[in-house]
């Protein structure tokens, strides 16, 4: 996928659920993930559109944003900090103001 859309100038960091022995909703990657971050875990944020993706993020404790698309029709999403539809919603005021 990063090679497919040229997403590898845009991320310093790439990690998977593979590289951990436990899987989501299990924290371990979203800790791992702010712990490579130059910005404290407090600013940072998680948009999720499963089930255990939130509870994951939120065993973080990260401030989760539910992502409601069609794909996760069947995942309650009903967890997240808050929920957006589509990625246009979310800009940094808005970030900032949910927060």
């Amino acid at each position: 996928m990063f090679n497919r859309f040229n997403l590898n100038s845009y991320f310093t960091h790439k990690i998977s659920g593979e590289d951990f022995p436990k899987s989501k909703p299990h924290p371990a990657i979203f800790e791992y993930a702010a712990s490579l971050s130059i910005a404290p875990k407090e600013n940072c944020i998680v948009i999720e559109d499963s089930t255990n993706g939130i509870e994951a993020s939120l065993g973080a404790n990260i401030f989760c944003i539910g992502y409601d698309s069609f794909n996760s029709k069947f995942q309650d999403l009903s967890k997240a900090n808050a929920i957006v539809r589509q990625f246009k919603e979310l800009n940094a005021e808005v970030v900032k103001n949910l927060k």
